[in-house]
């Protein structure tokens, strides 16, 4: 059914014949429909991921989303936003799947909402000959020394 006013007409009739009728115009608000992507593609534990809900829409013709709920799969504090930005960011300490979900609610009080799983996993490092370890996002230089015969 389509969104917007609809005229629902109730009509009576008795045993005699006789009827009665009475109409009520009733709202029809379509559920908003909830879609995000992330990045980076393949985070890293504490990287700092960015949700981008901005995707997200309200299929009624006038309406709009007015807030965005994410949960994000993690234990603690931090784990779950309320707010009404599309975007979002929030990183991960520990490597593994998480179920993110993101529930947006419109104008009219109707909500949709979309779960998807990531992976999380830990930095990996090169050891070299020379002592430098790289990795994706940095390179750390290790200073070694030995002391004692």
């Amino acid at each position: 059914m389509d969104s917007g006013d609809c005229t629902l007409t109730v009509v009576a009739v008795d045993g005699s014949g006789n009827s009665n009728q009475t109409a009520t115009i009733v709202d029809i608000n379509k559920i908003p429909v909830a879609n995000f992507t992330y990045l980076p593609g393949n985070p890293k534990t504490m990287d700092a991921v960015t949700f981008d809900a901005s995707a997200s829409c309200d299929p009624d013709p006038k309406g709009h989303i007015v807030a965005y709920s994410w949960n994000f799969g993690d234990i603690g504090d931090g784990n779950r936003t309320t707010g009404t930005d599309a975007m979002i960011t929030h990183s991960y300490a520990t490597e593994g799947y998480y179920v993110v979900s993101l529930t947006v609610t419109d104008d009219k009080g109707a909500a949709g909402s979309m779960i998807r799983m990531i992976s999380v996993t830990s930095p990996r490092g090169d050891l070299n000959h020379d002592g430098v370890i790289t990795s994706a996002d940095a390179v750390i230089v290790l200073e070694m020394a030995a002391r004692g015969g």
